[in-house]
């Protein structure tokens, strides 16, 4: 059987429903007459279509722009732009928030946005924003689902800062937790899944099959369907047979592709180096983006680089790297001076 694509980043609302709570104005800037056109839909024409809509805000309600913006992020969510999507995830909460303070007289943003946009950060490898967004735009929240979303996700963001296993014990007990509060259901999958993924432990596999054999987490662990190479989880530690596996088969590929362009590289046995080449630190579709990240460690005394990399799609992104030294601690001495990085091998 074929294998799809499945994004881990278990979405609180799709573009379905995001359709389904938009008015008209997305509709008509995309030519969207009903649902199913969304599965043939061009989403780099509908980005740019979607953008250039919002250059002239003034001719748009602030609940136009509301759904402009969602929408606009959600496409970028879906097409890697994880860094535009945060900034727009975030937009669009702020208008939420001025919305509901009309309203109501209280600037509460939408959590789900809120939630997005914290995804999108953890993609970026930006867990400070992930953190601060947790940490202060949920207080007021009493939203059962959202609140535990909320607990995954500062999982999520405690994973991405470990450094080695024994870092990882306290967010697996977190999630070990969660498995025991029945308030806490809707993110049960995601927790099993996450469990298995970090652990490589067979029981987390199992419990999935047995309690949820119908969820998308269940088919990830079933082999069923692959994981996109979203950039979270390069910054989450893994101890899964299969996940590492396929990382050694990946980098193997990039060093023949690289030494194949490059004849002057000399070619050696891939299993005799197991130490990182590199850290990478960003991975953007704006080079502008890229260059002020270069610029920030550059402060630091880090001598970094931007790798441009053209896909398929013809879209060109600008991952920030910096070389490993001869001791091998580049990575900890990026973590010490406030960067969040993953090694390149």
């Amino acid at each position: 059987m074929k294998k799809n694509c499945f994004v881990f980043f278990f979405c609180i609302f799709s573009v379905l429903s995001l359709f389904a709570q938009t008015k008209k104005t997305p509709e008509s800037i995309l030519g969207i007459t009903e649902a199913s056109v969304l599965e043939s839909l061009d989403t780099e024409d509908a980005i740019q279509k979607l953008q250039t809509a919002l250059k002239n805000k003034k001719s748009l309600s602030i609940d136009e722009q509301l759904d402009i913006y969602s929408f606009l992020a959600n496409l970028q969510e879906q097409t890697g732009k994880y860094q535009e999507a945060q900034k727009n995830y975030s937009i669009a909460s702020n208008l939420s928030a001025s919305i509901n303070a009309s309203k109501t007289g209280s600037a509460v943003a939408d959590f789900n946005l809120l939630l997005a946009a914290v995804r999108c950060a953890l993609s970026c490898g930006d867990t400070s924003s992930a953190d601060f967004i947790l940490s202060t735009a949920f207080i007021s929240c009493a939203d059962i689902k959202i609140i535990s979303y909320v607990k995954l996700y500062a999982v999520w963001s405690w994973l991405c800062k470990a450094d080695d296993a024994t870092e990882v014990l306290q967010p697996i007990a977190v999630l070990d937790s969660v498995l025991q509060d029945q308030n806490a259901v809707s993110i049960h999958p995601q927790s099993l899944l996450t469990l298995w993924y970090v652990t490589g432990k067979k029981s987390y596999a199992e419990k999935l099959q047995k309690d949820f054999p119908t969820s998308p987490e269940c088919a990830l662990a079933e082999g069923k369907v692959t994981v996109m190479p979203a950039p979270f989880w390069y910054f989450v530690p893994a101890s899964r047979p299969e996940a590492v596996e396929a990382a050694k088969k990946a980098q193997t590929v990039v060093k023949a592709e690289e030494a194949a362009k490059n004849p002057s590289i000399e070619k050696t046995d891939s299993t005799e180096n197991t130490s990182p080449v590199k850290q990478q630190l960003g991975f953007f579709s704006n080079k502008a983006n890229a260059q002020s990240l270069v610029e920030r460690l550059a402060e630091k005394g880090f001598d970094a680089e931007i790798l441009e990399e053209t896909r398929a799609s013809g879209t060109t992104y600008f991952a920030v790297v910096v070389p490993e030294n001869s001791q091998g601690t580049i990575g900890q001495n990026l973590k010490k001076a406030g960067f969040e990085c993953y090694p390149v091998y």
